[in-house]
């Protein structure tokens, strides 16, 4: 135990006395009961003390403990260790005074003090217990600013050899743990926070004790302390046991409101998803409109829901929708949306509908596994029957940009038997694994059978297997398969323009211009007429943008403009910006950027695009033409778009389609590709003429 300080030496307040401080006291003392505060003079202190009793010097201690004078306290501490008479005001009650005023002053440099007081205390016979137990009280409330580790040590040997062994009690020992997470968060140990956290709960198994740790702990500091960390993992595991064991009021309002803004910031669905179940909806279950109109009244007595604002109930649908909840997201908008139309507002907004088209989109029922062959992916289905119903409806207006992204992620989370992915699976689990080893000599051929075999990588957050949808074979059946349910289901025209733009796009981003002429090649196959039907202009630009980042679809792109160019079809911006793009490859420059730009300009009569201006410069292969075709962009204006024929036949330029391109045997292998694709593009448009 620690060697107890006395009274005299815990406090460190000069005493020596003065002629005129106690000629100054020796006048006061008779007439002023908080003489005891002020007397610095050993000869006023004693004749003082030769007249008081243990009641007065109380009386003292406690109306300077009212007043908040704690140095006036101190030195009636210094007065009673210098009393002649001994240790006869050195009394439980004096000492709890000055504990519970060390207390209330809520500093961490008197937290030294205070637990040397507390050891002096111990050490007084027959001890009142009651007084004890506040003394205990007091000491441990001045721990809570604590912030100096050692101090904690202190107080654990206190606590080990004294304070357990006066009172075994859980209360005082769940007490001792909250302090001792104090001290942790105030010395900025957050990690052994979380630590004492988990070890503290794995101690005790019984849910009412449980209950009574958590409401020892200090939760709101710990938590606090979470969110500024940002550790919304953590955050969620306390929440979990707080709610578990029904402890839900030692947070207020403003604390859950914090941690709901740390969960909408990171879009973090498993804290979002708590709090909206657990605490905003806690007791609120309506499922129609009737029970939305019988229970608006309830949400009075629920002060955080009460306290949300639109702009927080709408993050909270949107983390909910962008990590596939369905069920909570309908939940929400019955709730909070539906009742609206009583008030005379609009009950289902745009916005609201695309969220519901959002979580249908991004749920995904088979995360982290490996299809069979046998598996069934509906979900994408179920989206589009949940956009048809919406669009059908003709309330809103939508168009493909709506959902493209979250249906581009339903898509890219495809859940199909791919064979070569199964196969790779198979070879990497049956690998051996050997470890490195150097005993083998340097120019020694290793057995292949020995070489370390790289494992697949993990880090694929939306599928373990990919886009299933690169696989020529899987994509060739989805479009089959999904055409066929439009049809059967008599979707409307808006609707599968939809759902043929988003797929498209899909391909455009994941995949190259094969895939697109592939998937072009498969829809029309499957619908007659199919180029004529659905390709819009929204969908021309989707489909030249694969051309503009292939090295393999210059022809290709040519060709797919004069489609465009022959069958009077408007030709955008975007466009025609992809189309010049992809002539900035191979290894040469070549007459198909000169006859786009025309083209362009032609269209365009603005000023040339500080980004495309940028592509066209950066072209590695620019020859002297170039630069002077790139010379000419850049001083270009609405003055000279009616003189851009003329100016064309000055400077030599090219406006017409080049039948060929410039080769060499380095990009013979993507003539080949690009070719191939011509060909087949050039086939599927000529269907739809």
């Amino acid at each position: 135990m620690l060697a107890p300080r006395s009274l005299a030496r815990a406090v460190k307040v000069s005493t020596r006395p003065t002629a005129q401080s106690g000629a100054k006291h020796k006048n006061k003392y008779h007439s002023n009961q908080a003489g005891f505060a002020k007397a610095t003079s050993s000869e006023a202190a004693n004749h003082m003390f030769r007249q008081a009793d243990t009641v007065r010097v109380l009386n003292v201690v406690n109306e300077n403990s009212r007043a908040g004078k704690l140095k006036q306290n101190l030195r009636v501490v210094t007065t009673i260790r210098n009393d002649p008479l001994g240790t006869r005001f050195r009394t439980p009650e004096i000492y709890l005074s000055l504990l519970q005023h060390l207390a209330a002053e809520n500093a961490r440099k008197w937290v030294p003090l205070a637990l040397n007081l507390f050891v002096e205390m111990l050490q007084i016979p027959n001890c009142p217990p009651n007084h004890l137990e506040k003394a205990r009280a007091a000491l441990f409330k001045c721990f809570e600013v604590c912030s100096n580790y050692t101090q904690l040590l202190s107080l654990k040997i206190v606590f080990q050899n004294v304070i357990s062994r006066q009172d075994a009690s859980l209360d005082v020992a769940l007490r001792y743990l909250g302090i001792h997470m104090h001290v942790l968060l105030n010395s900025g140990q957050v990690q052994l926070a979380v630590t004492h956290f988990s070890r503290c709960l794995e101690q005790i198994q019984e849910n009412t004790r449980k209950a009574s740790l958590l409401r020892k702990l200090p939760l709101q500091k710990f938590l606090a302390v979470l969110c500024l960390t940002q550790d919304c993992d953590t955050v969620t595991t306390v929440l979990s046991e707080i709610i578990l064991n029904d402890c839900i009021d030692v947070l207020d309002v403003s604390d859950w409101s914090e941690i709901l803004g740390l969960a909408l910031w990171k879009n973090d669905y498993n804290l979002t998803k708590l709090i909206y179940e657990h605490v905003i909806m806690d007791g609120i279950e309506p499922l129609v409109l009737e029970d939305a109109v019988l229970e608006i009244g309830l949400t009075q007595n629920n002060p955080l829901l009460t306290s949300l604002s639109e702009k927080t109930l709408t993050q909270i649908l949107h983390t909910l929708a962008t990590n596939g909840d369905v069920r909570l997201c309908i939940h929400l908008i019955e709730w909070h949306y539906v009742h609206k139309s009583l008030q005379g507002e609009q009950t289902l907004t745009k916005d609201l509908c695309l969220q519901v088209i959002r979580a249908y989109c991004f749920y995904n029922p088979n995360p982290s596994t490996l299809a069979d062959r046998d598996d069934d992916d509906a979900s994408v289905k179920a989206a589009m029957d949940v956009i048809d119903s919406l669009v059908s409806k003709n309330r809103h207006v939508y168009d493909y940009t709506d959902v493209v992204d979250a249906f581009l992620h339903k898509l890219n989370t495809y859940h199909a038997f791919d064979s070569k992915v199964a196969n790779s699976v198979a070879r990497e689990a049956s690998a051996p694994f050997m470890p490195i080893s150097y005993g083998h000599d340097v120019e020694e051929t290793v057995p292949e059978e020995v070489l370390i075999t790289k494992r697949s990588n993990q880090n694929i957050r939306a599928s373990p297997q990919g886009s299933v949808l690169k696989n020529t074979r899987i994509l060739q059946d989805f479009i089959i398969e999904h055409l066929h349910h439009m049809a059967a289901k008599n979707f409307s025209s808006k609707t599968r323009q939809i759902v043929i733009n988003c797929l498209l796009a899909h391909l455009t981003t994941y995949q190259n211009a094969t895939g697109v002429i592939i998937a072009l090649k498969q829809m029309s196959l499957s619908e007659e007429n199919f180029m004529e039907k659905w390709l819009d202009p929204p969908l021309y630009e989707i489909i030249t943008r694969p051309f503009s980042a292939s090295p393999a679809a210059m022809m290709t792109g040519l060709t797919f403009h004069e489609h465009m160019k022959r069958n009077n079809i408007s030709i955008s911006q975007k466009t025609m910006k992809n189309l010049i793009i992809s002539s900035l490859h191979g290894v040469h420059y070549n007459a198909l950027l000169e006859y786009y730009v025309y083209e362009y300009l032609h269209a365009n009569p603005e000023p040339v695009s500080s980004y495309l201006l940028n592509r066209i410069a950066i072209f590695k292969l620019l020859n002297e033409e170039g630069k002077l075709l790139l010379t000419y962009l850049e001083s270009f204006s609405k003055d000279k778009h009616a003189n851009i024929d003329r100016d064309w036949e000055s400077y030599g330029f090219n406006k017409v389609a080049p039948t060929t391109i410039p080769l060499d045997e380095e990009y013979a292998h993507y003539h080949a590709i690009d070719e191939r694709d011509r060909a087949a593009l050039d086939r599927i448009l000529a269907q739809g003429n």
